[in-house]
């Protein structure tokens, strides 16, 4: 299990401290809230024992205003802990380019079945469809490490 705390509770320095005291992996939101009070969230953290932070962006918003890049910067302001993206588009492409852009964690609402309920909510097969269409982005994207071959600078000296 984890905790979650929504990014309109991200200035809320007391919750922010007791529910990284409760000692389980925690969840901030943080929206597209600035640097400053997302610093200010992270440092509460911080000061308790708490290592199993996920920074996670996103939430419901129309596809113009999902600001994806902004999961780059992240990694890059807080590179000690996970990025995650909360999605509720319909469909896998929107999270894979999360993935892609550096979310390590994605959320997604789970239903049992179709019943008119939340927009881009999964039904189980549907879970591990999404699930099958992440992990190929994931594979594909490969590492940043050099595993082998010849280097750049050996094909040139020829």
């Amino acid at each position: 299990g984890a905790l979650q705390i929504s990014s309109e509770r991200l200035a809320d320095g007391l919750l922010i401290r007791e529910a990284a005291r409760a000692g389980l992996p925690l969840i901030l939101g943080v929206g597209l809230h600035g640097t400053e009070l997302i610093e200010k969230a992270v440092d509460v953290v911080e000061k308790t024992e708490l290592r199993h932070l996920v920074l996670r962006h996103g939430g419901p918003a129309r596809l113009g205003a999902l600001e994806l890049r902004r999961l780059t910067s992240l990694r890059m302001m807080f590179p000690e802990y996970a990025v995650g993206y909360g999605d509720y588009a319909c469909g896998s492409s929107i999270a894979a380019a999360a993935v892609a852009l550096g979310a390590q964690v994605v959320d997604k609402v789970l239903c049992l079945r179709r019943d008119g309920g939340e927009r881009g909510a999964l039904t189980p097969s549907e879970a591990r469809r999404y699930v099958v269409e992440i992990r190929a982005v994931e594979a594909a994207l490969g590492s940043a490490r050099r595993t082998g071959g010849r280097s750049a600078e050996s094909v040139l000296s020829r």
